[in-house]
């Protein structure tokens, strides 16, 4: 197992997938575009009006290329595509990032130059900055927090799972582990490739000192026998719950004798989320419907667009 380790600065691509994104697609892409060599944006059938907006954006770039999809092929499929171009084109790392995430001015030089400076460095698969969630105040890590925790080597933070945006990743791990799984569509991808990336051997790292700002939706907050944060929760389609349940269980299938300590706590965490979102959620008889859909369906082991 060897890890990019050149005498030249190492080359990066940033891949960005795009689905009618909104106003934070141009921050993304003026704090992303000056730090890397390429940007390559996937684009998965947005509107006319959202596509307008995106083509305008990119024009001010000389070194972004926009791929237009005829169809929404889902968020693995188009990474792949990027991913990719980006490898066949020897780009030494890839940097994915979704349209609505936000990178620090320095964040890729700095994760890169904590990535050099770390002695168990080709152990690494997977660097990432520190997110900070917008909407989410109770989730966000301090480096402080992160500190407590002792498993850290420098500037590095050893973690168990990362989101997919911010990661930044050698083109031997992708060479090795292989791309996302474009047949879980949406969702639960990021988790997949975490744990594949793990299971070859690797160990996945934060750089607290370089930070992404990301929104992971909508909030309710209920006040519920005194009690706000035990029933917050995020409020989206209820397709979006089918996705991320079914593709949970189909990454249990895979994983349980591998990870079976990291299952059981996730299978606990997303118990309490449906648990929050059939309490809080909007039209909770609709979503109960997904919900067993999306389990039924993730024991069957079927994949893909929801039919």
């Amino acid at each position: 197992m060897t890890a990019v380790e050149n005498k030249r600065e190492p080359s990066v691509c940033a891949v960005i997938v795009t689905y009618n994104p909104d106003e934070v697609l141009g921050q993304s892409l003026a704090t992303v575009a000056p730090q890397v060599e390429r940007v390559i944006i996937v684009d998965n059938d947005s509107s006319n009006v959202k596509l307008a907006e995106i083509k305008n954006i990119v024009s001010t770039y000389e070194n972004i290329e926009l791929i237009l999809n005829d169809d929404n092929y889902g968020l693995g499929h188009a990474f792949n595509q990027g991913i990719e171009q980006a490898l066949d084109e020897s780009y030494d790392w890839v940097l994915t990032l979704d349209d609505d995430s936000v990178l620090s001015a320095d964040a890729v030089k700095v994760m890169l130059e904590a990535y050099r400076r770390c002695p168990s460095r080709h152990e690494i698969g997977i660097i990432a900055p520190r997110c900070h969630y917008k909407d989410r105040e109770d989730l966000n890590r301090t480096e402080e927090e992160l500190r407590t925790t002792g498993n850290h080597e420098g500037a590095l933070f050893f973690v168990k799972q990362l989101i997919t945006s911010g990661n930044l990743i050698p083109r031997q791990v992708l060479e090795e582990a292989g791309l996302l799984e474009a047949s879980y569509f949406i969702d639960y991808i990021d988790m997949e490739f975490c744990l594949r990336v793990r299971r070859k051997g690797y160990r996945l790292a934060t750089v607290p000192n370089s930070t992404l700002i990301h929104s992971l939706g909508k909030v309710v907050r209920r006040l519920i026998l005194g009690l706000y944060t035990l029933f917050c929760t995020m409020t989206e389609s209820p397709e979006r719950w089918y996705y991320r349940l079914r593709n949970r269980i189909l990454t249990y299938r895979k994983y349980l004798l591998v990870f079976p300590g990291w299952i059981i706590y996730d299978l606990y965490r997303s118990s309490r989320e449906i648990i929050k979102i059939l309490i809080v959620g909007p039209r909770r008889h609709v979503l109960l419907g997904y919900v067993f859909k999306g389990i039924y369906d993730g024991i069957r082991g079927v994949d893909g667009p929801i039919s």
